[in-house]
């Protein structure tokens, strides 16, 4: 089989994937504004954009585990929270955040920031919002995650999923310094 053969049976599937999910909710499309699970993609995905979108819209409590926090905007977003009264707290991967620039700004607008020395890589790219909202995949938070590299973002919008990612993040932030 070549690859155009193999790329229209995939068009095909999907479409159909799509028709059947249609009738198993009575052939009626959802009104749901928005579904329990999206993903975006990068490169040029506007992954950032949306990230801060998600981070300006917290009311309570916002929850970050990177590997990499480069991203100038994203940083500016946590902070422009945390002086709005929004609990931020952020465990971060001690190798990657080692003599970065972003703990100085992180600490400086009074956003707690521990480092996660207790695995090899604290790889975790999770992003807890008021309880109810999970930001996670391989999306690192850096301008090279936005522009050149090939990566996902998937929201969750499910309250048992967030709870254990919520779980998760407890625990590394009990063993972080």
């Amino acid at each position: 089989m070549n690859f155009k053969k193999i790329a229209s049976l995939q068009k095909w599937l999907v479409a159909l994937a799509l028709l059947l999910a249609t009738f198993s909710r009575g052939g009626v499309p959802t009104t749901e504004p928005r579904p329990p699970i999206e993903v975006r993609f990068s490169p040029k995905g506007d992954c950032t954009k949306y990230i801060i979108a998600c981070l300006d819209s917290a009311t309570n409590s916002i929850f970050v585990q990177q590997f990499v926090l480069t991203s100038k905007p994203i940083i500016a977003a946590l902070v422009s929270s945390r002086k709005k009264g929004v609990t931020v707290r952020c465990v971060l991967d001690a190798r990657a955040a080692k003599g970065s620039s972003v703990l100085l700004v992180l600490r400086s607008g009074n956003v707690p920031v521990l480092l996660d020395a207790a695995h090899s890589i604290a790889h975790n790219k999770v992003i807890i919002i008021d309880s109810g909202l999970v930001l996670c995949g391989s999306f690192n938070a850096s301008n090279a995650a936005e522009f050149d590299n090939a990566e996902n973002l998937l929201t969750i919008r499910d309250a048992v999923i967030v709870q254990r990612f919520l779980g998760n993040f407890l625990l590394h932030e009990h063993h972080s310094k």
